[in-house]
């Protein structure tokens, strides 16, 4: 229960038994929901830890299901500028969670679950939004650096990725 918990076993069971496509759909996009959800419905009062541990849990399926298409694309040492741009994407916002912490990256502050704080470190004191502008920067450097060689769904699976990230 800690770590997945049945509920969400019960829903990858699932996905998985409708098929790849909804399994990879159903599994991709679910984090997105959980954030949403928690931040426009507040009340009742959200349970904090089963939010981070649902968050967590469906954000590593997601990046998952992405390494498993785009790892096998990688053609060294041509893609070195791909590669590079999307760690300094995925950094930015790994350098963001550890500004803010696990608590407040999860609304901790919005949910009151800890004091608010103005958080003035890098990359906050530098770059707007850290989190979203990094992912946005990895997965746009995904895209054009593989766009040639990966498959269509492969391309709108990133696509749905930065839509999200821009709601």
């Amino acid at each position: 229960e800690m770590t997945v918990g049945w509920s969400n076993l019960t829903y990858i069971l699932a996905s998985y038994a409708m098929g790849p496509t909804p399994f990879l759909i159903l599994t991709s996009f679910r984090h997105y929901c959980v954030y949403i959800s928690t931040f426009a419905f507040r009340n009742p009062p959200v349970a904090h830890g089963q939010l981070m541990r649902d968050a967590k849990l469906f954000k590593t399926l997601a990046m998952a299901h992405m390494s498993k298409r785009l790892f096998p694309l990688i053609q060294l040492p041509n893609d070195l500028p791909t590669i590079l741009l999307a760690a300094v994407g995925f950094g930015i916002t790994i350098l963001a969670t550890m500004q803010l912490g696990m608590v407040r990256t999860y609304f901790g502050s919005e949910l009151g679950f800890c004091k608010p704080e103005w958080i003035s470190g890098f990359p906050y004191n530098t770059i707007p939004h850290p989190m979203i502008v990094g992912q946005l920067v990895a997965w746009g450097s995904i895209l054009w650096g593989f766009h040639d060689r990966m498959t269509p769904e492969t391309g709108m699976l990133i696509g749905g990725h930065m839509s999200f990230y821009t709601l």
